[in-house]
């Protein structure tokens, strides 16, 4: 008797722009976009919001498809925020506005393959931008600049991981600026052999490393800026030409005009799988970023000041950050949390809070299991800063019980009282007491 489950549907993919009959299957090189299902449903989403009868030219496709496109988009773009801030990296209102629309560009440029108007609408299997992205972050010290930098990199690779190439690698290169003149050129001039270890063939073997199955990204830091104070070693226009020159495979002095013909296969200036991210105190000068510009992959540097995050929006990053550590940290319990904070949020530099706020969610974590124990599925926390006596206290609202906690060395919070967060900690302590007399609580 014929059996329905026996059936078998054979998928034979295949690329006539390959080399060899069987294409793509035998390379092995076909990978399936994780997101298409979402852009497939965006399409079909706006189809139906738009009219209930759709033609099928190809413009009205173009349009269908490129709002999937852009849902997936909006969502890496979300992604990437929220791991911003489960690293400790609160992106304000201020600073979304300027980078959103960046990455927005970058991550649609890697999911196209096509940005014309041509049917069939090409998406990439492998993520691959032909937007290069390029920032230049100044503010005064402590803003934030070198932790966003420092951040940004695992968060797009989150991004691009979880939508569109999840074998893609996001690797980091970190080069100072901020060095005598003669040093920095002496680390980027090129070498004709073998063993050329200037920052840009490091650069160009981070793309693919012996781990990696494909080539990736590369983010390259550029920090410390110098300032363009005539007669500073280094200065901003020397350093901003030297790279202009390296970075397009010249040697020499900086030359305005086309590079010699042959010099693009020393330089990576065309490549924008190369994410390049300046860090400064101070402004970039006209004529500087007019230098930079000169070369493919700073065509498209965005100028942008950074600022400490303060105020309303200190205060909804520390409540928000907390929930998250907590969130993580009590999968897969799924109650519900409410959190009433009272502590200082502090100005300027934010890393001492995001100290601070992890030590908070530690006891917080061991109070929660505590109520879960019990069966409750859902927990009220009143969190106070005391600052006469520098305690602080939390208190679990449904319970009534709290937990005072003291800064200790290396600013660590440590219990007013001797607190036992783990159960077995506990067990042992009284089995030992009830062999060992004379060992009491303190």
């Amino acid at each position: 008797k014929y059996l329905p489950k026996y059936e078998r549907i054979t998928i034979h993919l295949n690329d006539p722009s390959s080399e060899g009959e069987e294409g793509v299957l035998a390379s092995g090189q076909f990978i399936f976009l994780p997101s298409l299902t979402q852009v497939l449903r965006g399409a079909e989403m706006m189809s139906t919001s738009t009219s209930r009868e759709i033609t099928t030219s190809s413009s009205t496709s173009k349009k269908l498809i490129n709002a999937g496109v852009r849902s997936v988009v909006g969502k890496m773009v979300q992604t990437t925020w929220d791991t911003l801030l489960r690293h400790g990296y609160y992106v304000d209102e201020e600073r979304k506005k300027h980078l959103g629309p960046l990455l927005e560009e970058f991550y649609e440029s890697g999911l196209l393959g096509g940005r014309d108007a041509s049917m069939p609408i090409l998406l990439n299997a492998h993520f691959n931008p032909t937007y290069a992205l390029s920032l230049y972050l100044h503010g005064t010290a402590g803003a934030g600049k070198s932790s966003l930098v420092r951040n940004i990199f695992p968060a797009i690779n989150a991004s691009i991981a979880a939508y569109a190439d999840p074998e893609l690698l996001v690797r980091f290169v970190k080069q100072n600026l901020n060095k005598p003149f003669q040093t920095l050129r002496l680390e980027l001039d090129l070498r004709p052999n073998n063993n050329d270890y200037s920052v840009m063939s490091i650069i160009q073997g981070r793309r693919m490393t012996l781990t990696q199955s494909k080539p990736g990204l590369v983010l390259v830091a550029l920090e410390e800026m110098p300032s363009d104070v005539t007669g500073a070693d280094p200065n901003q226009s020397e350093v901003a030409k030297l790279l202009s020159m390296r970075f397009s495979g010249r040697k020499g002095e900086f030359k305005d005009g086309a590079a010699p013909r042959n010099s693009e296969k020393r330089g990576i200036s065309g490549d924008a799988t190369i994410i390049t991210v300046f860090t400064s105190n101070y402004d970039l000068e006209p004529h500087c970023l007019e230098a930079l510009q000169s070369l493919d992959m700073f065509k498209n540097l965005s100028v942008i000041k950074v600022a400490p995050v303060a105020g309303e929006d200190r205060e909804a990053f520390a409540l928000s950050y907390l929930k998250q550590r907590l969130h993580e940290s009590l999968t897969p319990w799924r109650g519900n949390i409410n959190i009433n904070l009272e502590v200082p949020c502090g100005n300027g530099d934010i890393r001492p809070l995001v100290r601070y706020l992890r030590l908070l969610s530690f006891y917080i974590h061991a109070m929660v299991l505590e109520q879960a124990a019990s069966g409750s599925t859902s927990l009220d926390v009143y969190v106070k800063f005391d600052h006469a006596t520098e305690v602080t206290t939390v208190t679990n609202m449904t319970n009534g019980k709290s937990t005072q906690l003291k800064p200790g060395s290396f600013q660590n919070l440590y219990p007013v009282k001797p607190l036992s967060l783990d159960f077995r900690a506990s067990n042992t302590v009284i089995q030992l007491q009830n062999l060992h007399s004379n060992l009491q609580n303190p």
